[in-house]
């Protein structure tokens, strides 16, 4: 009998595929495919083609009992036979239009052979070779041995079957032997056991190292806050320190001004001018050197400090939340008094309304009758200018009366004079010098507004210092505005609080990836997953070693035995990857986070480099600015 096509209808994972055998020259047909392809699914077809679907068949998973089909194209001795066979206890024979077909229609194509031997003879698998081979060899007398080695033409058999078993002896046996191979390979792997387990750290040890690390933090902040109530204590010692020589100089100045006696009266602002001048000259003297030594003083501490890259990277936004605080300190105490201010103001209103006439009413009634908002700024202009003309009116009347005064005094004085003629040269000298006025008092106080000029700019040449270039190349300057500045400076700000927060989540993710690998590097280690690729390679030396048989470049008998390790090492890993499904499920879930934060990290790292830039540039476009002006490096 020859089998042309097979039709796996529904059968196993397989529904309605067909595989068809035509004839060749080389009539012999070998199916190959992977681990999971199907390969017993189609030899058990066969079987179940030709002898009937067992009543409790295992192919079932996907179709039905009942709805399980198989069909073939048979020969034999030029005949042929289309037929189907269905899954039910009896008639599950027919035609492939769908007529029935007796039970015995397979018998002039089968013979007398039935389920079993056919089993047998043509549905081995590895296991049930592997079995026979052992029933074989397992001969203890020479008649099996001589009906072994002429059934197979092999000689010599007795001899290769000591060496056999002289060479399994060497590589296991019951009793334990240092120069067996097995016991050999399980040492070692006991030693690699040992390693690893030396190696790996405990969650125990993990634990007690983290708890460690939160108490130092715990004792550092500690530390931290005892050293700065020291430095607070120090800094009001300092400036009581400070202070203390100036109040032992100014007690011993007084004491020298008192044994002087009566001198030269100065101008009134001479003294003040004078004390501010050296007040401001010790302290500033004594300030730079106080700041210098804590420069260095602090620059050395820093040199010993290891801070977090992390913290420091997000300083401006602690300085910003500190400054936030500082602002909010007060708010309660500020909502209280605004609230006392405006029962203040509400009292003001009850009484302004009161004067207006209007009845008493709540603040809404109230905000009703007032005037619209160009109504009301009237009302304040002409408020604030009845003021001043209030005012100015008051001044005016006091001093008309002033001037009645004298008036009055200069006629009686000029009543009492005796009667004369005066010139007119010296009317015209009295004219004039009342348009002058007090001249002294005019020439008093614009020396003192010229001097305090003076003072101020050269205050003014003083910070700044190198880049005073002089008065009227200065006037000639055309520098930017202040909202300019102010604008400049703001975004310079913003963009050097977006680097400091990119790079601080670029060292978070940084951090994150660097854990992550540690984690996937002792998940492998502790799980030893397998993944398709292991599998895949297993696979690929596998069938490279069949390859080379089947090419004839080496024999059989020389790479049997490596070709049946390949074969179950490939088996091995696909079995220990179906076992260990869920590490590698949790392996792969690890790696594909891993690639999502390197992605996010380079990201990060781009809008790092893209802030930066951004900086150099706004600091490059102010240098030239300052260039153009003249003032360079300010």
């Amino acid at each position: 009998m020859r089998l042309t096509r097979l039709d796996l209808l529904r059968f196993g994972k397989f529904t309605d595929k067909s595989i068809a055998m035509p004839h060749s020259a080389s009539d012999f047909h070998l199916i190959v495919g992977p681990n999971e392809a199907g390969k017993s699914t189609l030899r058990n077809a066969i079987q179940d083609l030709l002898f009937g679907i067992e009543t409790r068949s295992r192919y079932n998973f996907l179709h039905a009992h009942s709805e399980m089909r198989l069909g073939a194209l048979i020969e034999h001795d030029g005949n042929q036979l289309d037929f189907i066979r269905t899954k039910a206890r009896t008639k599950t024979l027919m035609l492939a239009g769908g007529a029935a077909l007796p039970d015995q229609a397979l018998t002039p194509f089968l013979g007398p052979i039935d389920r079993t031997f056919f089993d047998q003879m043509f549905g081995l698998n590895h296991d049930r070779l592997v079995k026979g081979g052992q029933e074989i060899l397992s001969a203890a007398n020479d008649v099996g041995q001589i009906l072994f080695q002429a059934a197979a033409g092999i000689g010599s058999l007795g001899t290769i079957r000591d060496k056999l078993v002289q060479e399994a002896d060497a590589l296991w046996a019951s009793r334990k032997s240092d120069k067996r191979e097995y016991y050999l390979a399980a040492h070692e792997l006991e030693l690699a056991e040992a390693a690893l387990k030396h190696s790996t750290v405990r969650t125990k040890d993990w634990q007690e190292a983290s708890t460690a690390v939160d108490t130092i933090a715990a004792q550092l902040k500690t530390a931290r806050d005892h050293y700065d109530q020291l430095t607070q204590a120090r800094y009001q010692l300092e400036r009581v320190r400070r202070i203390a020589p100036m109040l032992t100089t100014l007690d011993l100045v007084e004491s020298q001004l008192d044994e002087l006696g009566p001198v030269t009266a100065l101008p009134d602002s001479a003294s003040a001018q004078l004390a501010e001048a050296e007040h401001q000259v010790a302290i500033g003297g004594h300030s730079l050197h106080l700041f210098e030594s804590q420069i260095a003083d602090l620059n050395g501490r820093i040199s010993l400090l290891h801070p977090d890259v992390s913290i420091l990277a997000r300083a401006a936004d602690i300085e910003a939340l500190s400054a936030t605080r500082q602002q909010l300190r007060d708010v309660p105490n500020d909502i209280a008094k605004r609230e006392g201010e405006v029962r203040v103001l509400w009292q003001d209103v009850q009484e302004a309304t009161r004067q207006l006439g209007w009845p008493v009413e709540d603040e809404a009634a109230v905000g009703q009758r007032l005037p619209g908002n160009l109504v009301g700024a009237a009302i304040d202009s002409l408020v604030r200018s009845h003021e001043a003309l209030v005012q100015a009116l008051v001044t005016a009347q006091a001093s008309c009366r002033s001037r009645q005064e004298e008036i009055r005094a200069l006629d009686a004085e000029i009543t009492s004079l005796p009667v004369a003629d005066l010139p007119v040269a010296l009317i015209d000298a009295l004219a004039c010098a009342r348009a002058l006025g007090d001249v002294l008092a005019q020439q008093k106080r614009l020396d003192g507004q010229s001097g305090r000029l003076k003072r101020d700019l050269d205050s003014a040449a003083l910070e700044l210092g190198h880049w005073n270039p002089g008065l009227e190349a200065l006037r000639a300057l055309l520098p930017p505005t202040q909202d300019e500045t102010n604008v400049l400076i703001k975004r310079r700000s913003d963009m050097a609080l977006t680097a400091a927060t990119l790079g601080a989540r670029l060292a978070e993710v940084a951090a994150e990836v660097q854990n992550l690998q540690l984690e996937i590097t002792q998940y492998k280690a502790t799980h030893h997953p397998v993944t398709l690729d292991d599998v895949t390679q297993g696979r690929a030396r596998r069938d490279a070693a069949w390859h080379v048989i089947r090419g004839g470049t080496v024999t059989l008998t020389e790479a049997g035995a490596s070709y049946e390790q390949t074969v179950t090492q490939a088996d091995a890993l696909s079995d220990q990857r179906h076992d260990k499904a869920q590490e590698e499920t949790e392996l792969q879930a690890r790696l594909d986070r891993l690639q999502r934060l390197q992605s996010q990290s380079a990201g990060l790292a781009a809008l790092v480099q893209v802030a930066a830039q951004e900086l150099i540039q706004l600091d490059q476009a102010w240098d030239e600015r300052l260039v153009a002006l003249g003032l360079p490096d300010m």
